[in-house]
């Protein structure tokens, strides 16, 4: 009779179909309550006939049964996991296929046939478990009942409660993306529900700062293209006046803040990589949708001046009525670049002239020229062009990184190891970072928005962006969000800063840092940092141990 060999392992390691894990198994392991724990199973089919192929259905036996969740890791193809021209700090750069989609177990349980190896995730909330030595056995049976074998791990809740990290956290949303895949009217009442999903799955691994659509978003679409038309304000033109409504703006914010979001970052005035034109807007006009701005309107022609100096004060009065004054970011334009500077200059001008000072701009951009200028107040530089913004006096200290950062420094593509994924969150806190940035939470488009694709089948934009760039969560059937290992992944790193943040509460960041980087070679940085997973995880252990004294 076959059985199934399971093997259990940490959360940074890959499964792949071809090839088991080599490192040692997990037996024990240790989290703060409020923490949440992930780990990995590895089924393979033993004692098989020649293609035979069978169903398993996991069981759990364990005190704390009730809070563990376990996924079924879905393998996606990958023609591009990365460019050509790298550091070598990859898992694999052949096209193929990669383990990543978490997919929750079903009637089906897990499907299998022989010689491949199959990945379970199991996840583990701790907020309402008790300090304690917990054993979690899991056992599988066929679906004749037949058993095919277990597997067990210790697992020890410390009595340390791990507070949230304090960082404001942002993986752009494209609202657009959901009317594309969902075929769905936008902001019809199916693609309110579809939101809110997708919204509370960032929310719970960790997002708190949400890009609002005040307009379609003018990200990564072609010059003289459009996307689909994703507007939060409503807007009417009646000669030269415009009025203006935020019923659906206010939706949004409620939805969104009771799902735990805190801050929002209100979508680009001017399009992207230089603020040359406008956004896409589309007004009532005599009862009738019309696009009134676009790629034909120049973003310093005094048409748009007029709807600035219109709408910013009817927004402002939005704000302030929500209570959202210390929580909205406003952006100029994402990217520009050193040949853009004059076009960017006279967008940044134009804004600040009609937004009041208090609020705050921040962008995308990695020219140091731009802030020394006085273009921007706060910066949000890729992590491989920090360096001359670590000296500057900047209030609110950001970073961001995107397709671009692939050579030294961390990133969350598909070939990449998950330690690099998970190293960022001891880099942002050596760095004192105020707020992370990633483009790509649900981007399921091909680079500037030419066509829509499913992220179960096409990975990487369309062959330009690697697999695991432009989004970290795939669509579910029933509308909700299927979370990627990358993702949680990432949330760990998340936890490994307010590990670290509640460590320096106590004992004073100098110490802090000292335990951090005590067995290093070399500081902590961007650009140097260990690459072995197991010292990620052996100094996780340790912060834990010395927050728990």
């Amino acid at each position: 009779m076959s059985r199934l060999e399971i093997n259990v392992y940490d959360s940074l390691r890959r499964i792949y179909l071809d090839e088991k894990p080599d490192c040692p198994e997990l037996k024990r392991a240790a989290c703060p309550r409020g923490d949440v724990f992930n780990c990995q199973l590895s089924l393979i089919l033993k004692d098989a006939v020649e293609g035979e192929r069978l169903r398993a259905y996991p069981s759990v036996n364990s005190e704390i049964k009730d809070f563990i969740k376990i996924f079924r890791i879905g393998n996606v193809p990958s023609e591009m996991p990365g460019y050509s021209q790298n550091d070598g700090y990859f898992e694999r750069m052949a096209p193929g296929l990669f383990p990543d989609p978490l997919f929750s177990l079903d009637k089906n349980g897990i499907y299998g046939k022989e010689g491949l190896f199959y990945g379970m995730w199991v996840q583990i909330p701790t907020e309402k478990i008790n300090p304690g030595n917990y054993t979690i056995e899991i056992s599988f049976e066929n679906d004749k009942k037949e058993y095919l074998g277990k597997t067990s791990f210790e697992l020890e809740i410390l009595e340390i409660k791990l507070p949230k990290p304090k960082l404001k956290y942002t993986q752009w949303f494209h609202p657009d993306c959901l009317v594309s895949y969902y075929e769905v009217e936008a902001f019809s009442e199916k693609h309110w529900e579809i939101i809110d999903n997708f919204i509370k799955t960032a929310a719970e691994n960790g997002v708190n700062t949400l890009l609002t659509p005040l307009f379609t978003l003018p990200l990564d679409t072609v010059v003289g293209g459009e996307r689909p038309t994703t507007q939060l304000v409503y807007v009417k033109k009646d000669g030269g006046k415009y009025s203006f409504g935020f019923d659906k703006l206010a939706r949004w914010i409620s939805l969104a803040r009771k799902r735990g979001i805190k801050y929002f970052e209100f979508s680009h005035f001017f399009t992207q990589w230089g603020a040359e034109a406008t956004p896409k807007i589309v007004a009532d006009i005599k009862g009738k949708e019309k696009p009134i701005f676009g790629w034909d309107t120049s973003a310093s022609g005094k048409k748009y001046e007029r709807f600035l100096a219109q709408f910013i004060p009817e927004l402002e009065r939005f704000i302030e009525k929500n209570k959202l004054g210390k929580s909205v970011y406003f952006h100029v334009s994402d990217e520009p670049n050193d040949k853009l500077t004059e076009s960017y200059a006279k967008a940044s001008k134009l804004l600040r002239k009609y937004l009041n000072p208090k609020y705050k701009i921040i962008d995308a951009l990695s020219d140091y020229e731009f802030f020394k200028n006085g273009l921007i107040d706060t910066p949000i530089p890729s992590i491989d062009h920090y360096e001359p913004f670590e000296k500057a006096k900047i209030k609110e200290r950001w970073a961001y990184y995107c397709c671009s950062q692939n050579k030294l420094v961390s990133n969350r593509f598909f070939s990449m190891p998950q330690a690099r994924n998970r190293i960022i969150g001891f880099q942002i806190y050596k760095y004192g970072l105020s707020g992370f940035l990633h483009w790509g939470y649900n981007f399921w488009y091909t680079q500037y928005s030419l066509s829509s694709i499913d992220p179960y089948m096409t990975t990487d934009a369309g062959g330009i962006f690697p697999s695991g760039d432009s989004f970290s969560v795939y669509p579910g059937k029933d509308g909700h969000a299927v979370p990627s290992t990358r993702l949680f992944v990432f949330k760990e790193a998340l936890s490994d800063l307010a590990a670290l943040q509640a460590l320096e509460k106590r004992i004073g960041r100098d110490k802090t840092l000292h335990l951090l980087e005590k067995d290093l070679e070399q500081p902590l940085t961007f650009k140097t940092y260990p690459r072995d997973p197991d010292w990620i995880l052996q100094k996780r252990d340790e912060i834990n141990r010395e927050l728990n004294k």
